[in-house]
């Protein structure tokens, strides 16, 4: 209709405003724009829409038709009843070039955020924060976006980031820095930094230095710098390589992988090689931990082992990524971390031949297949690896260590363990793993009613037991083990119902869990299992009915701190969907079968 070039088809388009599809709603109204005919009886009719992009080319329609009087009627739209109109004409105002205008405007969207924070609404909240992302905005839209980035919803702060993506005003970097370090805007945080490039670096670089800010913000920070930063920043950049926190070193050498696509790194070639030379020392020193502990099958302390290994490897193939041709070397070392043989293999060829003498001779035999072993347990040997990881202060690897320590090595060894502790200022999580040896102890022993609550260290414990977490390192379960609750249910108790709002995922610790539908019974879970995952995931209402058969306890985790871990640990994410689909799959077949 439109390349036709006819200005009569009003009548043809009259129908199409009242399409169920709100994209065919918004092209009717766009093509009206050339119109001979005034339907503006019927696109008032738009102006309830449910979509904000209809309404707001609705208001344009409407605007355009009285021209000579557009302020009067915007003035009018920006008083109506309804404060999805008034957002849509505000949108509309904020593109006039008269300033009085966009002023009332701003007004307007300030009184219906008051109103709207004050009477819960969520819809109205989100398309202020869409309609704040014009260019250059001056100081009424920054106060504006300021109001929205401290909403008490996740969804409408997400939205504001988005408009600051598109709008960049100078003003809000320090309140983008500060979203860094929440986990439910972190993503939307960094995109919208990487949308100011050059203009955010002077104010990364002065935030580098903040040493009280949280570790996630600093590590958000890094990210941003490496995706925006110049040569000084890549100088600064191999300086935090040396950084004392271990998660922050490594953010830093991420930093630099993604600054090198940008910024030519020739010129520290030097201080690379001098890297790559402390993280091949440091893999050297996390196989030898892992063969000397000799650690209990399956225990946390083997999740520790084997995974403070794989980040060493991980580190040492990100900085022959600095050296070297980085696709050719990432892609070795996805091939050494699958299990094709001959993918392997080739692997190994490549890196024999690309690699220069020194390197070559250090890391090829650190690639070899291996695990932790368990066997006989050398005292002296143990010691190394406890007092190792208390002097880098890290935390989770010495509790582990600490949990699996006999009642002869802790009499001997307490003393130095609490000279360490004091040394560094305490480990909350070290000396939980201490309490028992202090006659505290604090493990669950079944459903009883006296039973007390787990610590995080029996959390992690339990969590790495569950089906769909059972794929996880030490450090992820050590986020969910930190971010869950723990729930009791009485026998009978419904716990959610079916069609319900999915929020909350839960395993179970103690007790049993049925599964049911209005059909009949689905499943019946117990220790070690997950219920209301995929709903949780998905946003989906809930697909059954779950209600405690005993006296139950469960660890209840919510959807945002699991895309969390699957975002700050993507190579998880494959054995958890493995996982999912595995359930989806029993549960349908379950249900089919209950009807």
């Amino acid at each position: 209709m439109r390349t036709t070039g006819d200005s009569g088809l009003a009548p043809h388009l009259r129908p199409l405003l009242e399409h169920p599809d709100p994209r065919v709603r918004h092209a009717a109204l766009d093509l009206l724009m050339t119109q001979r005919h005034d339907l503006s009886k019927d696109v008032e009719r738009r102006l309830s829409d449910e979509d904000l992009e209809v309404r707001t080319e609705a208001v344009h329609y409407l605007c355009m038709r009285c021209a000579p009087g557009v302020m009067g009627l915007l003035d009018r739209l920006l008083r109506h009843p309804d404060a999805r109109v008034r957002v849509a004409a505000s949108a509309c105002a904020l593109n006039e070039p008269d300033g009085p205008a966009r002023e009332s405007a701003y007004d307007r969207l300030d009184e219906a955020l008051t109103l709207a924070l004050r009477q819960d609404e969520l819809d109205v909240r989100i398309e202020i924060a869409h309609v704040l992302g014009h260019p250059d905005p001056g100081p009424s839209a920054q106060r504006l976006l300021r109001r929205l980035l401290k909403d008490p919803d996740p969804a409408v702060c997400r939205a504001a980031l988005r408009s600051l993506a598109r709008a960049r005003p100078a003003g809000l970097v320090p309140d983008l820095l500060e979203a860094l370090a929440d986990p439910a805007l972190r993503f939307e945080a960094r995109e919208a930094l990487r949308s100011y490039g050059a203009a955010a670096l002077p104010e990364l670089r002065a935030a580098l230095h903040d040493v009280q800010a949280p570790l996630e913000r600093r590590k958000g920070l890094l990210r941003a710098l490496g995706e925006t930063g110049d040569a000084e920043v890549a100088k600064q950049l191999l300086e935090l390589t040396r950084h004392a926190e271990p998660a922050l070193a490594f953010a830093a050498i991420k930093a630099l992988n993604r600054l090198r696509n940008r910024v030519p790194l020739d010129a520290l070639r030097p201080e690379l090689e001098r890297l790559l030379d402390r993280q091949v020392r440091s893999l050297e020193t996390e196989k030898q931990r892992a063969q000397s502990f000799a650690p209990r099958p399956q225990g946390l302390m083997q999740r520790v082992l084997t995974q403070r290994a794989q980040w060493a490897v991980e580190r040492v193939f990100r900085v022959l990524g600095l050296l070297y041709d980085a696709e050719s070397i990432y892609d070795a070392y996805r091939a050494l971390l699958g299990q094709d043989t001959r993918r392997r293999d080739l692997a190994l060829e490549f890196l024999a031949t690309t690699l220069e003498a020194g390197p070559r001779g250090r890391v090829l035999p650190l690639l070899e297949p291996w695990k932790p072993t368990a066997g006989i347990r050398d005292g002296e040997e143990r010691a190394a690896v406890l007092f190792g990881y208390l002097k880098e202060h890290d935390a989770l690897a010495s509790a582990a260590a600490t949990v699996e320590l006999t009642a002869e090595e802790v009499a001997v060894w307490r003393p130095e363990i609490e000279r360490q502790l004091g040394a560094s200022g305490g480990m909350l999580l070290v000396e939980e793993a201490l309490r028992p040896w202090y006659g505290g102890l604090d493990m669950v022993e079944g459903a009883s009613n006296g039973a007390k609550r787990l610590g995080t260290i029996q959390k992690i414990e339990h969590l790495g037991r569950v089906d769909i977490f059972s794929g996880l390192g030490a450090q992820e379960l050590l986020v969910l083990a930190e971010r869950s609750e723990e729930a009791v249910f009485q026998p009978g108790e419904t716990i959610f119902r079916e069609g319900a709002a999915a929020g909350e995922m839960y395993s179970i610790i103690a007790g049993r869990v049925e599964l049911c539908r209005e059909a009949g019974q689905i499943e019946l879970l117990g220790p070690g299992e997950s219920f209301g995952t995929l709903a949780a995931l998905t946003r989906e209402p809930r697909f059954f009915t779950a209600c405690a058969l005993d006296h139950s306890r469960c660890l209840k985790l919510h959807r945002d701190t699991f895309w969390e871990i699957l975002e700050a640990y993507p190579r998880v994410a494959h054995g958890v969907i493995e996982t999912l689909v595995r359930k989806v799959e029993t549960l349908t077949r379950q249900a089919q079968g209950a009807k």
